[in-house]
């Protein structure tokens, strides 16, 4: 047999080496940027998500002319399909300065959330209801 092999120190230092190759390798596979299950990367992914609906929520609710619409039963089929098509809850609540809002319109049938929920958000609340968890955002505008 050759030497090299019945050398000791050939054994442990390869044994050595293989350890500090796999004991780094566990590292670079561990990283976030590579490891999609890792919380991390979970979490950043949700964050990009619901800034960018809540981006698309602001330009929905800048187009005052549909607002408007829809606020004066108005709204068109190509209005309908717009918003039945958006990844979030849309609940526009009518209602006069002094009298207690109803809810005119919405988007979605995943939830409607309860009137005591809605009466105890000032801006925004992360709020569980009956099937899951929920971003609630209140804006008011007066049309």
């Amino acid at each position: 047999m050759n030497k090299v092999y019945q050398n000791k120190n050939f054994w442990s230092y390869l044994i050595l080496i293989a350890s500090l190759v796999l004991f780094v390798g566990s590292f670079i596979f561990k990283a976030p940027f590579l490891n999609e299950t890792s919380l991390e990367y979970k979490e950043k992914e949700l964050q990009k998500g619901i800034h960018k609906q809540e981006r698309d929520a602001i330009a929905l609710l800048k187009d005052t002319a549909l607002i408007r619409r829809l606020s004066e039963n108005r709204e068109t089929q190509n209005d309908i399909d717009l918003l039945y098509n958006k990844p979030y809850g849309l609940y526009l609540y009518k209602g006069a300065e002094n009298s207690q809002p109803y809810l005119h319109f919405w988007n979605t049938a995943t939830i409607i959330i309860p009137d005591s929920v809605l009466h105890q958000i000032k801006d925004e609340k992360l709020e569980k209801l009956a099937n899951g968890y929920y971003l609630i955002k209140k804006y008011r505008q007066k049309i």
